[in-house]
């Protein structure tokens, strides 16, 4: 939804493609059909220049934190350079594992509820594709709701309301009205 669309995957669980996931692509499926497959993470980062690691939990690691919108402004200026930027998600159940995270430069996480500061994978992709929108300077609305008619005329809204009443009085509702 967002314009990321190279993903790779490390040693997924029951194969890959997955039963069912092209189903679920909605228009993404140039993104399954390019994915790319690894056995280890190490080997899924080791071509990038820059490695964000999303994470909720204090890892202990020094490193840099960075708030979702300052990292993806981050990555962005780097893909500007011409570096290979990578994010790291974790798994569904249990996130990244300390030593996935010492494979990044910079961790990336959220301010949310610190009493529910877990987020579902697809939670976390979506809320960073997002900043990755608007860091790259694409977060343009699709659309601008622009007035395509002029306004209506104080009588033709006064001959809607009275229309509008007298079918409401006509179906035996209660109508109250109100002087324009």
């Amino acid at each position: 939804n967002f314009g990321l669309d190279a993903l790779r995957l490390v040693a997924p669980k029951g194969g890959w493609p997955m039963k069912g996931v092209r189903e679920t692509a909605s228009s993404a499926t140039h993104v399954l059909d390019r994915a790319r497959i690894y056995p280890t993470v190490a080997e899924a980062v080791a071509d990038l220049h820059y490695v964000l690691a999303t994470t909720a939990r204090e890892r202990g690691q020094m490193k840099r934190v960075f708030g979702p919108d300052e990292a993806l402004a981050e990555a962005a200026g780097r893909l500007a350079r011409a570096e290979r930027v990578g994010i790291l998600f974790g798994r569904e159940r249990v996130g990244l594992s300390n030593d996935e995270v010492s494979l990044a430069d910079a961790i990336v996480t959220f301010p949310v509820d610190p009493e529910h500061a877990s987020l579902n994978l697809a939670q976390s992709v979506l809320l960073v594709a997002y900043e990755w929108r608007r860091a790259a300077g694409r977060a343009v609305l699709p659309f601008t709701g622009a007035m395509r008619s002029s306004p209506a005329p104080r009588e033709a809204l006064i001959s809607l309301f009275e229309s509008l009443e007298a079918e409401l009085d006509a179906a035996g509702h209660r109508v109250i009205r109100f002087n324009i």
